[in-house]
């Protein structure tokens, strides 16, 4: 509540409000800096502190986090409880790089503690999630707490924190109190609770103070938690008037908000008309401008679309299709290396594990962490094509003696379509100049269906 944390265009971060001793830039140029001088904090000029290239914020309730544009990581503050992941309880207020193996992608802060998702899709945890918890109290290094399952969201709440993994399974674990983390009789969770009772096909998940909300991919909301009765685990529906597409939480004072196809930003919770259970339409344009007028929330979810990669790649228009197209073989964008015998292929394991069964237990289960697939024993048309196909969901033109390892591929995935489309290729190209070496592929290949 006493020091406010600003980013540029340019990912430079200044720091205003309460004095206490940091770590200044001797230069406005970061990687010119060959002199360190230390200050106090002015309440009128902000002052630009030693982190460069700042991707994201998150901070718990006296301690902040940072993520640069490398993946590195760096925390200052209170670490009465470790959550500053220096392996101390000593307070810091110079922005110190934390020590993770991994290159982090998201990061966000409970009271006291700090998760970390990392490009494998793994995620960290340093601090105490709860004073109710055994397990994870005063954890003073970055440990793993749970890998193996791709998860895509992370969030902390006060003493509660969610994981949401790519097949739409919600982890969640700390206090319940109130019901935050949807177990019954306000039991809490020393581990990692699957949570049950939800839709299939949550896309986000953001945790209030003492709550908790999702959002589907048919653009509805649920939440549970304090703002129900106070205590209630079981997820009930918000009333909204359309379909929404992005929500946010205050993860100390649970304020969320929603905002809809339609522009419309809807907002309820602590603080809002009385406690509303039911959301209000604000007059903001965004989420920012719902909690900039309330409470500034010291976790904030910034949604994917709003990352560079939206501003460089996609037009506002475009569908989650079109987008995910558009990804193909970009390796600004890419987490994985296919090799093939000619070229490499720049992928992406999110939408492999998503749209490839074959692909996502290799990826979950033998990938190890490792970056690059090797598919040089693969015929490298017939690969090729069916990657951009998972892409685009559209069959590239291909040599007919490819068909066969293309329809095999299709066949293990369960792609229907595309083995219609190939069958059809196949068979309307055969004639009697061509049918004994369409035999042959198939037959070397072993595809049944294309040597019948």
């Amino acid at each position: 509540g006493n020091t406010a944390l600003l980013v540029n265009a340019n990912g430079d971060l200044f720091q205003v409000g309460r004095k206490f001793e940091v770590e200044l830039l001797s230069s406005s140029d970061c990687t010119g800096c060959n002199r360190k001088i230390y200050g106090e904090i002015s309440n009128s000029k902000p002052a630009k502190l030693n982190v460069c290239n700042v991707t994201a914020l998150a901070s718990g309730f006296s301690h902040v986090v940072a993520l640069d544009a490398k993946g590195l990581v760096y925390s200052w503050g209170s670490n009465h409880f470790g959550q500053l992941g220096n392996n101390t309880f000593e307070d810091n207020f110079i922005p110190t790089k934390v020590d993770i193996p991994e290159k982090i992608i998201k990061i966000c802060c409970g009271y006291y503690c700090t998760l970390a998702l990392d490009e494998n899709y793994n995620v960290w945890f340093w601090g105490c999630l709860s004073d109710l918890s055994i397990k994870y109290q005063n954890i003073q290094i970055p440990i793993l707490v749970i890998t193996g399952r791709l998860v895509v969201n992370i969030s902390c709440g006060g003493r509660h924190a969610a994981m949401l993994t790519a097949d739409g399974m919600l982890y969640m674990w700390g206090a319940n109190d109130s019901g935050q983390i949807g177990l019954p009789h306000n039991i809490n969770a020393l581990y990692q609770q699957p949570i049950s009772g939800l839709p299939k096909n949550i896309e986000k998940v953001v945790c209030g103070g003492s709550s908790t909300a999702c959002l589907t991919s048919d653009g509805k909301v649920f939440c549970w938690g304090w703002l129900f009765s106070k205590e209630s685990f079981i997820p009930e529906e918000i009333p909204l008037s359309g379909k929404t597409i992005d929500i946010c939480a205050n993860g100390e004072n649970d304020i969320f908000t929603a905002t809809l196809e339609t522009n419309e930003v809807f907002f309820w919770g602590d603080d809002v008309s009385v406690l509303e259970q039911y959301p209000m339409i604000s007059n903001v344009k965004n989420h920012f401008g719902v909690f900039e007028n309330k409470k500034t929330p010291p976790v904030y979810c910034l949604d994917d679309i709003s990352n560079s990669i939206s501003k460089n790649l996609f037009s506002d228009i475009d569908t989650i299709s079109q987008k995910i197209a558009k990804l193909f073989n970009r390796k600004e964008y890419s987490d994985l290396k296919i090799q093939l015998k000619d070229e490499e292929l720049h992928a992406h394991k999110l939408i492999l594990v998503l749209h490839s069964k074959s692909l996502a237990d290799f990826i979950l289960n033998k990938l190890e962490g490792k970056k690059v697939i090797d598919m040089r024993e693969n015929n490298a048309s017939s690969t090729r094509a069916y990657i951009k196909y998972l892409y685009t969901n559209e069959l590239e033109d291909i040599e007919l003696s490819n068909v066969p390892e293309l329809y095999n591929a299709a066949d293990k995935d369960g792609k229907k379509e595309l083995k219609d489309s190939l069958l059809k290729k196949w068979t309307d190209n055969m004639n009697e100049d061509t049918i004994l070496s369409m035999f042959e592929s198939a037959h070397v290949l072993k595809s049944e269906k294309s040597t019948n």
